[in-house]
């Protein structure tokens, strides 16, 4: 639905951020293989047309990692722009802070 929404020429300005990693072995395998399903089972159209993943570790470098890599994506189709624009249409009521 996702990829819907954004259009299939849009997908290479897509970084998909996985949460709840855990450095704890025992869970960590269950999120590798969770990872893995998500990649091969809902994802996989996505990555096809060159989305991204990311790991989100719950710490503020994992999260500016995450920023930086949402940053280096080269934007050649301006949809990923037109989902912020929607977005601040859609709920104008949400008060942002400069």
């Amino acid at each position: 639905m996702f990829g819907q929404i954004v259009g299939s020429d849009a997908l290479s300005n897509v970084v998909l951020a996985t949460t709840m990693w855990s450095t704890e072995q025992s869970k960590y395998n269950l999120e590798v293989q969770r990872e893995k399903e998500l990649k091969n089972d809902y994802w996989k159209p996505m990555l096809e047309k060159e989305a991204q993943v990311a790991r989100f570790w719950k710490t503020h470098v994992s999260a500016w990692e995450i920023c930086n890599q949402v940053l280096q994506v080269k934007v050649e189709h301006p949809a990923a722009l037109l989902i912020q624009e929607v977005r601040s249409h859609a709920f104008p009521f949400v008060h942002r802070h400069s």
